[in-house]
């Protein structure tokens, strides 16, 4: 069995491919807790930098996207 967090984090390890270019993540951590949000979106941002990946984010939580976003 896998945890909320551990599932999402496979999911995204999943998406991370070799050729991924632009990754699409709507409401990827809305049902997880504030610690495991966190954890996945430090990561998260740190490889779409370093690999020159684009993000699209989608959530209805206004200071998550404050927080991620560079455009809006």
């Amino acid at each position: 069995e896998l945890s909320g967090g551990e599932l999402q984090r496979f999911c995204i390890a999943r998406a991370l491919g070799e050729k991924t270019r632009f990754l699409l993540a709507d409401e990827i951590t809305a049902m997880l807790d504030l610690i495991t949000q966190s954890q996945i979106w430090n990561f998260l941002l740190e490889e779409v930098r370093s690999r020159e990946i684009g993000l699209l984010v989608v959530s209805h939580t206004d200071s998550l996207l404050d927080w991620i976003c560079t455009d809006r």
